[in-house]
């Protein structure tokens, strides 16, 4: 496989999350007024959290992306937990965002944002994984969630 080829999508993948959840967010705050300092500890905790949780799945599973071939079911790293990881990392910061920034009209672009996001894979993403990679990814999609992680405490081996 072409080096370059993983580098290129680590890169791609990046400006694209740039764009979901730095300059689209800060366009929206801007054009309210600018930020207000939120008062709420307990919200500003939340909203760290889920930020940050976000941040590491996306770095996390851009990784994972970009380290295994693509000619295969991805079911290692943080893959095994979840289908999606990407995509629930950037809904995780957009709703961190939201939480810590307490403006309504950022909980309008996250599940906006979501729910592009779901009919994409929905309706072209695991169409196109069942056509191309058959019962493995049948397989994988039977036992790894597509949204939200299941905590599992004993290992099973991949699928693929």
């Amino acid at each position: 496989m072409n080096t370059a080829v993983p580098w290129l999508l680590l890169l791609f993948r990046l400006f694209v999350g740039a764009i979901v959840v730095v300059l689209s967010p800060y366009s929206i705050v801007v054009s309210r007024g600018g930020l207000i300092a939120p008062h709420d500890w307990s919200l500003m905790l939340m909203g760290g959290v889920l930020i940050a949780c976000g941040t590491i799945a996306y770095f996390r599973s851009i990784w994972d992306f970009t380290s295994f071939a693509p000619t295969s079911v991805i079911a290692a790293g943080v893959y095994r937990q979840v289908r999606n990881p990407m995509y629930l990392g950037l809904v995780l910061i957009l709703a961190g965002q939201t939480v810590l920034l307490a403006l309504p009209v950022l909980a309008a672009y996250t599940a906006t944002i979501w729910l592009t996001l779901h009919l994409l894979v929905l309706l072209y993403e695991e169409p196109a994984m069942a056509r191309r990679f058959g019962a493995p990814y049948t397989a994988y999609r039977s036992d790894v969630p597509r949204w939200l992680p299941r905590m599992r405490f004993v290992h099973r081996p991949p699928h693929g």
